[in-house]
């Protein structure tokens, strides 16, 4: 008789990921005690949309720069309209993990949750020494040359 596997979960987690930092890896690495993460990455349209900028990196640099980390299994792109959420549908997570700062997702995939097909378990994660890796903290360093490798 044939073993039975199980069938390890997989984990969805939404982002920018503009500028790659210890509080993103210290996130995904939370997600992937979960499963198998997929990145639902932040077109670069809509960064100005969710961020009031645009991106530094552009798509396929983030991309990249994720898929070079082990625990993402997967890197897609996020919906093309705010607060849609067809990735939730497209990917099936079991899991969706959202960080500290992503309270404005959180209220609007609950909005959404019953017109989605798929229903995942939502975990929210606290965050990884915010004083030194938060991500707009970073870019006011980032565009004064030289100063982000020494604020790290």
């Amino acid at each position: 008789m044939a073993s039975l596997k199980s069938k390890k979960s997989t984990v969805l987690v939404f982002g920018t990921f503009d500028l790659l930092h210890p509080g993103h890896v210290y996130f995904l690495t939370q997600a992937a005690r979960y499963g198998s993460v997929v990145v639902a990455l932040t077109l670069d349209e809509l960064c100005q949309y969710y961020k009031g900028k645009p991106a530094l990196n552009e798509f396929a640099v983030r991309k990249q720069r994720l898929l070079q980390l082990a625990p993402i299994k997967e890197v897609t792109p996020a919906d093309d309209q705010p607060g849609h959420f067809g990735v939730v549908d497209r990917v099936a997570p079991d899991v969706v993990v959202l960080g500290y700062d992503q309270l404005t997702l959180v209220k609007a995939l609950r909005r959404r949750w019953l017109s989605l097909r798929t229903h995942p378990r939502l975990i929210e994660l606290g965050p990884y020494r915010i004083h030194l890796y938060q991500s707009s903290r970073l870019r006011r360093l980032a565009v004064v040359p030289n100063t982000l490798a020494h604020a790290i």
